[in-house]
């Protein structure tokens, strides 16, 4: 049902001439046409059946039909506050009545809000700032134009797509009926806005600010294409079309079109009507493309905002002329929006364009999607051509509905766990400035075949960063929770990160010397560290020639290089070296603590039993002197050793395995982690 019969003929306007979309791609230039012959016609603001139409809202009815805008009261966070506003929105000021969706502008604001900056989270269109913040707006002072409480309440709709709702376009003809507000300082507005979320590019059809001309009519603009310049720096174009003094926008209904295609050569191009008179081409940069926006994301289009709003004392035109009656209200009246494609031809093509952009990628397997994504990027390309036949419309729409068609939904995920190597009490410990593999695992196993890879995340990144395979670095001291989301299921991680010790320890008893050598500790609990060490008695020393000193080498720490032992006062090796396991653990509340170890050619397992040490050092760059063991961890306090006398050189590739374990003041048995490694492993 179209609307125009609700209109009072008197209320209509037109223009002398009616020009087709097919001519305006003749007229290349910026300079627009003569405005100052208009006549009143019936016609003006009707919306006459097409079979080019892709969208029609006549709000025939008494609510928003939020299947067309899912979008109700905001333009982007809850509120939608801005510096260029003294309102915010509210969904109560949406209304539907009498054909009409009308857009209310109320003085009954009782909010307060927290002013936070410019750097502030803003919404998903790149202007304003979410709401709502608790506390109170400052006064009116560096140019900031808050009152405490915001006074006004303001209207918003847009059509922005959320899953099948929605709709957004790239190419065509967008066009609304509208009679502004009247007022001093009301602010409505009829524009598109990008639905990839990037910003710019911009087209403002119809922006009106009230009280600027003859009789407080206002100013009208048409145009204001904004853009993103080849430096990044952002502007917008003057309004091709800018009126303050002839027309009554706040009495009487008008149209307003904007046509976005391209020419021949493929460049962007935007034509703008008011009731139905052309009023001038825009080509290029101009004409709303963006220099940061992507092909793939201009083909997701464009969508409808409708708004309304109360000038700040910070706009660039006359604040809002705040009233004393507190039942003032102004409302931005809209008879109907609509859209179109360039040509009826293309009107098949861009209708299934359209729909195949609300489908979320994420729901099918990517091959499938891939296929339909490249029948639609070669789609796109033809519908800002109007010169496009038939013939080729028809053969890329079969393409398309093919590739549609063919779409695999993906396996619906049950669940997702997470788990790592090395787990202490469900936590996943890290040593700063290490990584650590996660593993996901996402039930059933199709799904994660169809879903790939989950996305990574970490509660705290200035704790732990994790990257897209699931990789935890470890950042300072602290808790952060992994997460990996995939399918809409989640699962989590807790990762603890602790900061590995300088050691400073001095030992001479069992012929170990450690001179006050430093070295990073990782601080787990169970994991096993080894190194080697010299035996001065023997004669051996380092390779590096430092008598009696041992240069401990921790295999998970590697913070220092050494070399197998050499026989003393030659440059030859020694034919055996000897070598130290370490372990730390959390208490003394132990009846015992040891190692148990493997050899994995045949020879019979090799067990021993060690007490458990207390800490032996403050850590404060002091020489300590320690009856045994030789090492130890500051943060961790306690540790256990375990010596591997004797070792033959012949058997430095003879693999052996090591588990720590605690036997508790009642009895149980607890295991640390196993390590598997070759002599070799641990000493080069």
């Amino acid at each position: 049902m179209r609307r125009s019969a609700l209109i009072p003929i008197t209320a209509l306007l037109a223009f002398s001439m009616v020009m087709p979309v097919s001519s305006i791609y003749a007229d290349e230039s910026n300079v627009g046409v003569d405005n100052s012959g208009i006549e009143a016609s019936p016609s003006s603001c009707e919306a006459a059946d097409s079979s080019a139409e892709t969208f029609h809202d006549d709000f025939d009815g008494d609510s928003i039909d939020t299947m067309k805008w899912p979008s109700v009261g905001s333009l982007g966070g809850k509120y939608y506050i801005s510096d260029a506003y003294s309102s915010y929105t509210a969904p109560e000021n949406v209304e539907v009545n009498n054909g009409n969706l009308r857009l209310w502008l109320r003085q009954d604001g009782k909010k307060n809000f927290t002013w936070v900056g410019k750097d502030s989270p803003k919404n998903s269109n790149g202007w304003g700032w979410k709401q709502p913040y608790t506390g109170k707006m400052p006064a009116y002072t560096d140019g900031y134009p808050w009152n405490d409480p915001l006074p006004y309440t303001a209207g918003a709709v847009t059509s922005n797509p959320s899953g099948t709702n929605g709709f957004a376009q790239q190419y065509g003809k967008f066009s609304v009926c509208q009679k502004a507000p009247k007022g001093k300082g009301v602010w409505s507005a009829f524009w598109l806005l990008a639905k990839s979320g990037g910003w710019p590019p911009e087209f403002d059809i119809a922006e009106f600010y009230g009280g600027q001309g003859d009789g407080g009519q206002g100013t009208m603009q048409t145009g204001h294409p904004w853009k993103r310049n080849a430096n990044g720096t952002l502007s917008w174009d003057d309004s091709v079309w800018s009126n303050n003094s002839k027309y009554h926008f706040t009495d009487q209904y008008y149209k307003f079109t904007v046509v976005l295609s391209k020419n021949a050569n493929g460049v962007p191009m935007t034509d703008y009507y008011i009731n139905n008179q052309h009023i001038k081409h825009v080509q290029g940069p101009h004409a709303g493309q963006s220099f940061d926006q992507t092909e793939a994301e201009a083909e997701q289009g464009f969508y409808f905002v409708l708004n309304t709003g109360a000038q700040s004392k910070k706009s660039w035109l006359t604040p809002f002329d705040y009233p004393t009656d507190p039942d003032v209200e102004h409302s931005y009246d809209i008879a109907w929006v609509s859209a179109e494609a360039l040509t009826e031809t293309l009107a098949p093509l861009q209708r299934v364009v359209n729909d195949i952009h609300k489908l979320d990628a994420n729901d099918y397997t990517t091959d499938s999607w891939n296929v339909l994504s490249a029948e639609t990027s070669q789609a796109s390309k033809l519908l800002g051509d109007a010169s496009t036949s038939a013939t080729t419309v028809n053969e890329t729409l079969a393409k398309l509905q093919t590739a549609q068609a063919a779409l695999v939904k993906k396996t619906p995920v049950d669940s997702i766990s997470l788990s790592a190597d090395d787990m202490r009490d469900g936590i996943k410990y890290v040593d700063k400035d290490s990584s650590a593999k996660i593993f996901a695992s996402v039930a059933p196993s199709q799904a994660a075949q169809d879903w790939g890879n989950p996305a990574w995340s970490s509660s705290d990144s200035s704790v732990a960063t994790v990257d897209k395979t699931g990789t935890v670095t470890g950042h300072k001291s602290g808790t952060a929770v992994i997460s990996a989301k995939v399918g809409g299921k989640t699962g989590t991680i807790t990762v603890q990160v602790s900061e590995p010790q300088d050691v400073a320890a001095y030992k001479q008893s069992n012929g170990v010397d450690l001179d006050n050598a430093q070295w990073k500790v990782p601080t787990q609990k169970g994991k096993v560290f080894s190194g080697w060490f010299t035996e001065p008695w023997k004669g051996a020393q380092p390779y590096t020639e430092t008598s009696g000193k041992a240069y401990p080498h921790f295999v998970d720490g590697n913070v220092l290089s050494v070399k197998r032992q050499i026989s003393a006062g030659t440059t030859a090796q020694s034919a055996e070296t000897d070598l130290r396991l370490l372990t730390t653990v959390d208490s003394l509340d132990y009846q015992s603590a040891g190692f148990e170890v493997a050899l994995n050619d045949g020879q019979p397992s090799d067990k021993q039993t060690s007490t458990v040490y207390t800490k032996i050092s403050a850590n404060d760059g002091t020489t300590v002197v320690a009856n045994d063991p030789t090492v130890f961890s500051p943060d961790s306090k306690y540790f256990v050793t375990y010596s591997y006398w004797n070792i033959p050189n012949d058997k430095f590739a003879t693999k052996f395995s090591v588990t720590p374990y605690w036997i508790t003041l009642d009895g149980t048995r607890v295991e640390g982690v196993n390590r598997v490694f070759t002599v070799s492993d641990a000493i080069q």
